[in-house]
């Protein structure tokens, strides 16, 4: 049986990945966002 602290690392590194992931993505849509608004602006 795998011990709760294993679990535990293993949960906040899944989260850790999960929020980097997030992240990137919205960094990403970010940018369309801005690229959109400022070629509608010109």
């Amino acid at each position: 049986m795998e011990s709760l602290e294993s679990r535990t690392v293993d949960i906040l590194y899944k989260a850790e990945n999960g929020i980097a992931k997030t992240e990137k993505c919205i960094k990403k849509l970010r940018e369309k966002v801005l690229k959109k608004e400022f070629s509608s602006n010109i």
